[in-house]
């Protein structure tokens, strides 16, 4: 079997073009709006080294558009549009002296991409046996089956990358198969659906049914984080059901 492919080149999708020549208008949209963003709680937290920190200002999750934080982003949000078969589209912001350690991704249907935002000195990405550098409006697009790894060396800035995931040009494509993927996600990590609705996206009706029944644990509410509004938000969603 021959061997994956680690990275792969920007120019081979066309629609990326648009990121590299608007990066600076999504860098300046996202800087004026992250403390407005509904951060979602990240389920992979056993992936990031001692003392770092990541958070993930989502997009698009599972191949649903997250309505609240793309008002904030209208430029983003219309060239997200015309990315064909997206899956996924997040803000990942990497504090300093940071490291997501290595891990493996869910699906090899998909590849992923890192549009560089705002990247000091000391950021790069680790694929397979090749490190890349991250730099502001570099694109790299990569293979996230391969064992992965992420760093921020630089002592006192964040890093800040646009990740999207679209499914390869190459393979067959149906919605059947995101929502397959969100639903077992969405099983998986249920304390995290609560704010994923209070963010504006369209969970499926299964996981509502799933609470409802019993099948799935309703979240505890003195642990979540969440506030009242988004507890509301929650209820009359699962109300509608």
């Amino acid at each position: 079997m021959p061997e994956k492919r680690s990275f792969y080149e920007a120019t081979e999708f066309s629609f990326l073009a648009p990121f590299a020549a608007n990066w600076v208008e999504i860098r300046d949209e996202v800087l004026a709006s992250r403390e407005r963003a509904v951060i979602f709680p990240d389920p992979q937290g056993n992936i990031l080294a001692p003392g770092s920190t990541w958070q993930k200002f989502e997009l698009h999750a599972w191949g649903l558009p997250v309505r609240k934080n793309l008002a904030l982003l209208p430029g983003t949000r219309k060239l997200l549009g015309e990315v064909p078969r997206l899956m996924q589209a997040a803000v990942y912001i990497l504090g300093p002296n940071s490291h997501i350690t290595p891990h493996e991704g869910y699906t090899d249907r998909v590849l992923r991409t890192h549009v560089g935002l705002r990247c000091p000195d000391g950021c790069a990405l680790r694929v397979g046996r090749e490190v890349r550098e991250e730099r502001d409006g570099r694109i790299l697009v990569f293979d996230d089956t391969n064992e992965h790894e992420a760093w921020n060396r630089h002592e006192t800035d964040e890093r800040l990358v646009l990740h999207l995931d679209f499914v390869k040009p190459e393979l067959p494509y149906g919605e059947e198969w995101f929502k397959e993927l969100r639903l077992l996600i969405a099983r998986q990590f249920s304390q995290m659906i609560p704010i994923v609705v209070a963010a504006g996206v369209d969970a499926d009706p299964e996981i509502r049914a799933d609470f409802l029944s019993g099948r799935l644990p309703l979240p505890r509410r003195d642990a979540s984080g969440l506030t009242n509004e988004q507890w509301s938000d929650f209820d009359a969603w699962l109300a509608a059901g």
